[in-house]
């Protein structure tokens, strides 16, 4: 009877840590040098984000995981950041008919017409989720790299999905590549 439980309780625990996985599609122009080293970094904002720096500050912290991960530190001092980052996301919810959830009722009318009437029909929310991400010298102005990632999913407000594309976005950091393709990055929650 121990052993059984015992062997339950590591099934039990396996199940907890299971990983899922997001899959972003992702676009990298880069400049990067390949003598230049990350090094350290500050947000900057355009005005529009400085409205909503609530927001905008929610979007800095799903970032700067994956620019840690890179090998940058943000700067003490911002004045003295050796590149700027910029960084943004936008999320466009859709609701579209399933095919398969309306219910269909006919109603009779005697002597008259017979109704054909969709009762009840459920929607499917999706998002449309993109992150963009551009760093900049801080000198010069010269943009050294930028990526951008968009997904399609059902509609979940969770701050790890942002922070797992942004970690898309700077997958293959310092090199770049125009060309769109698929890459998966594991949810940390």
């Amino acid at each position: 009877m121990g052993t059984r439980l015992i062997l339950m309780a590591i099934i039990s625990l396996c199940a907890c840590t299971a990983t899922s996985q997001l899959g972003s599609e992702v676009t990298a122009y880069s400049q990067w040098g390949v003598t230049r080293k990350p090094s350290t970094y500050s947000f900057e904002r355009l005005t529009a984000q400085q409205a909503r720096a609530e927001r905008q500050q929610e979007v800095e912290d799903a970032a700067r995981g994956a620019l840690e991960v890179a090998g940058f530190t943000r700067a003490a001092d911002d004045a003295e950041a050796d590149v700027v980052v910029q960084v943004g996301a936008r999320v466009r919810v859709t609701r579209t008919l399933s095919s398969s959830a309306a219910t269909r009722h006919r109603a009779v009318v005697p002597g008259g017409p017979t109704y054909l009437s969709t009762l009840n029909p459920n929607y499917v929310v999706v998002d449309q989720r993109e992150v963009a991400l551009l760093i900049r010298d801080r000198e010069s102005g010269d943009v050294l790299y930028g990526g951008r990632a968009s997904n399609r999913g059902r509609s979940v407000s969770d701050p790890a999905i942002l922070a797992a594309m942004f970690e898309a976005t700077m997958q293959d950091f310092p090199s770049g590549s125009p060309s769109p393709r698929q890459v998966a990055v594991e949810l940390k929650r």
